[in-house]
């Protein structure tokens, strides 16, 4: 299996530099920006009835993204918000349980002209 790394500029906020990935074998596709954490997934449905694959597009619009870098470690832990305020509160409180071993903790947010805000935790 042969995965392809390739930066390109996010479809919604137009971040450049953003991470796409594609599989040679399968031509599966996956993005996540880590600005405003848009995804977007291509996967290749195989058919049991002869019939050439299937590609089933899978997109989520991006609200916000985390980044947290922990004591010892040696890259930063980064995810897409799914769900505001709840995901926002709940990074909150564990930035806070966690502060000891926590060397770095920042989030973004979207706002309603597809600009992103970066807010700084920690």
């Amino acid at each position: 299996m042969s995965i392809v790394y390739d930066y390109i500029e996010c479809p919604q906020c137009g971040a450049a530099n953003q991470t796409s990935e594609l599989c040679t074998d399968t031509g599966a596709q996956s993005f996540f920006c880590t600005h405003c954490g848009h995804t977007q997934q291509l996967a290749v449905v195989q058919r049991e009835d002869g019939q050439p694959p299937k590609f089933d597009l899978k997109s989520a619009f991006g609200i916000g993204t985390y980044c947290i870098h922990y004591v010892g470690d040696v890259g930063d832990w980064i995810g897409a918000f799914i769900e505001l305020p709840k995901d926002l509160d709940d990074l909150k409180q564990h930035v806070e349980q966690s502060r000891d071993t926590i060397v770095s903790a920042k989030y973004t947010t979207v706002n309603d002209d597809m600009s992103v805000t970066e807010h700084i935790l920690v």
